[in-house]
């Protein structure tokens, strides 16, 4: 049987919004020493449906995670999973769904080393919005 690793008292953590066309959502993804240990889903509008199957499916990520699952792989499952509704662009990156949302907020976190801070790529998408705006 697999070990689950312990949840420490002390944790850090990245909050992101996302925008998709059913409205947007809070991604938090938290983890310790740059490894991914925990992941949670909010709607900003008042939505108990997918409150409900945002908890049920940010614990079975957080779940997968403690128990050793690649995170690569779990945004492998994740990303690109489409819904009706359309699509949204944050930063150049395409939203198809809020499951979506969820994978990128992940791969974002990943990016950042779990520490928060803008990497390299984040440095190019603010260097190009800055121009935009020139």
């Amino acid at each position: 049987m697999l070990d689950k690793r312990p949840r420490p008292r002390l944790v850090h953590g990245v909050t992101e919004e996302m925008p998709t066309n059913c409205g947007g959502i809070f991604v938090t993804t938290n983890g310790v020493r740059g490894e991914e240990l925990e992941v949670f889903a909010r709607c900003v509008h008042n939505d108990p449906c997918k409150s409900a199957m945002f908890e049920g499916l940010t614990r079975m990520i957080s779940l997968s995670l403690r128990y050793g699952v690649p995170t690569e792989e779990v945004i492998d499952q994740l990303e690109g999973i489409s819904c009706v509704q359309g699509f949204q662009w944050v930063d150049g990156e395409r939203i198809t769904s809020c499951v979506d949302a969820i994978s990128l907020g992940i791969k974002r976190f990943v990016r950042s080393n779990g520490n928060g801070t803008v990497s390299g790529y984040e440095e190019e998408i603010i260097e190009r919005k800055n121009r935009k705006k020139l």
